[in-house]
């Protein structure tokens, strides 16, 4: 998945999850500052975090992702979300 193919799918995401995007792209600094890992995918544009509206269980919103083409990683305040091509061998 592309970085265009990518940005589809989190705004697919968001919308159909009627949520709010927190954090998509970072600077080395920012990344840093709140703790991210070095080697971050929100780096490179790559990885989005996704407040979703209320009502959807984890599963849901998993198994939507994955519909989309995407990873997501349920956190306790917000889906971290990845393309999947990049988390599947």
């Amino acid at each position: 998945m592309d970085l265009a193919a990518f940005a589809l799918a989190v705004v697919a995401y968001r919308r159909g999850l009627n949520g709010t995007v927190t954090s998509w792209g970072r600077n080395a600094g920012d990344n840093k500052a709140v703790d991210g890992v070095p080697n971050s995918r929100h780096l490179y544009d790559l990885a989005a975090d996704v407040v979703p509206g209320a009502g959807f269980t984890a599963e849901r919103r998993r198994r939507y992702g994955h519909s989309l083409g995407l990873w997501v990683l349920v956190e306790s305040d917000h889906d971290h979300l990845e393309p999947l091509s990049l988390r599947v061998p």
